[in-house]
């Protein structure tokens, strides 16, 4: 969980999160991060990854920086450094929720920061994005950003070398992404590292190479 696996520029190119937006909760200390080795060597684990992509949806539904700050400080409080993933979180648009529901019983949510209970209108997921090992910390991500786009990519730190692979073939996917950046079509990639062509595309949409047929490869 420790090791880390990408730098911020890395992580915010496969999670579609700008670089910088990654550094201002660094600095706040919304995510783990581990002492640089050095220039350009990767500084986020797993688990940074994995609360980079939770802390994107609940931006993308609308909760104020502000709200999740004071929501993370109180998850920490409360369940310690991975309180963050180990909860089933909701958003309501306004607020960070968390179910404490038992599974037969349904959810029952409530404000993080005031133990309120509420009925939420939006309901944000995150849990199934997780794989978890033993102790309770994720040991797989799947990364929302290519499934936004049909694709099935994980980062997991026992397949290529810890970056983002395809699911099914384990496949990097920087591999698929220069092979068509040198000229390879989209159909010939495909074929050669056994994946659909939709999936190839999916990894092309999300590095911003996707043209539209006709048209280059960049």
């Amino acid at each position: 969980m420790a090791e880390p696996l990408l730098t911020a520029a890395q992580a915010g190119l496969h999670l579609g999160i700008p670089r910088s937006t990654i550094a201002q909760w660094a600095a706040a200390g919304l995510l783990h991060s581990v002492p640089s080795a050095g220039r350009h060597r990767p500084t986020m684990p797993l688990a940074a990854v994995a609360e980079a992509q939770v802390l994107d949806g609940l931006r993308r539904w609308g909760v104020s920086g502000v709200a999740v700050r004071r929501a993370v400080r109180r998850l920490h409080a409360e369940f310690g450094e991975y309180g963050l993933l180990t909860q089933r979180l909701a958003t309501d648009g306004v607020a960070l929720l968390r179910d404490l529901g038992a599974d037969e019983a349904g959810p029952r949510w409530e404000r993080v920061v005031d133990g309120q209970a509420v009925l939420p209108t939006i309901v944000d997921d995150h849990v199934h994005l997780f794989e978890w090992d033993r102790d309770g910390a994720p040991q797989r991500l799947t990364l929302r950003s290519y499934a936004r786009y049909g694709a099935d990519v994980i980062l997991d730190p026992r397949f290529g070398y810890g970056q983002p692979v395809f699911a099914a073939t384990k496949v990097r996917v920087l591999d698929v992404v220069r092979q068509v950046a040198a000229g390879e079509t989209t159909e010939d990639v495909a074929d050669d590292f056994a994946l659909a062509p939709g999936d190839v595309r999916a990894a092309l949409r999300v590095h911003g190479q996707w043209r539209e047929p006709g048209t280059a490869v960049a």
